[in-house]
């Protein structure tokens, strides 16, 4: 693989782990790590998306404007969960409803406003341009970006796939070279198939012997 496919590859699983935030998603007790707007900066800053400055500024912003970070949330939350059901359509080879195309395109459209591109190492990258005052927004801003470039990539879509168990959701890029990945865990989801499997079979053998 590539350096530019290995790059290409981290900035599509940005969008992905923002996604996985909610584990569990389809299972009747989902595990939230994302519980408010201070959790979402923590969360940001520990991907590497906010420097401290940066979060520090949200995160005053936040406690002087309480309902608006709230709306921010709110926002943020409905967000991921548009996005979580486009690339779940996009697994099934169907197509998103267009409810959250339209949602993800109004998020997209107040991304674009603030990205510019700047030369970089290895010719240009995206940038975010330097806002008067702190956007209760930002932590955000990345995700979007990282979400566009995955959805118009054919080759990263062939690779984009979501853990086989029914209760989990879990959303990956398979880089295994026989694209035959089916958990987000061998150890987790992975593992409870295999003993249920076998739990079935025992079963089966003693519904057997008792007839």
């Amino acid at each position: 693989m590539s350096s530019q496919e290995l790059h290409n590859l981290e900035t599509a699983q940005l969008c992905l782990d923002y996604v996985n935030t909610l584990s569990y998603r389809y299972s009747t007790h989902p595990e939230e790590h994302l519980e408010n707007y201070i959790s979402l900066l923590d969360w940001a800053q520990n991907a590497g998306l906010l420097v401290e400055d940066e979060a520090g500024q949200l995160r005053q912003l936040a406690k002087t404007q309480p309902a608006e970070a709230e709306l921010a949330f709110k926002e943020a939350i409905g967000l991921r969960e548009s996005l979580c059901r486009i690339l779940a359509a996009q697994v099934r080879s169907s197509s998103a409803v267009e409810g959250d195309l339209q949602a993800f395109n109004r998020s997209l459209g107040g991304v674009m406003g603030h990205s510019r591109l700047s030369a970089g190492p290895n010719g240009y990258q995206w940038g975010w341009n330097e806002e008067l005052s702190p956007r209760l927004e930002r932590p955000w801003w990345p995700v979007v970006h990282s979400a566009a470039e995955l959805l118009t990539s054919p080759q990263l879509l062939e690779r984009l796939g979501q853990c086989a168990d029914p209760q989990c959701g879990w959303l990956f890029l398979d880089t295994s070279k026989s694209r035959t990945r089916k958990w987000c865990d061998i150890n987790d989801c992975g593992n409870r198939a295999k003993q249920r499997k076998f739990q079935e079979k025992k079963r089966g053998r003693e519904k057997i012997g008792n007839n």
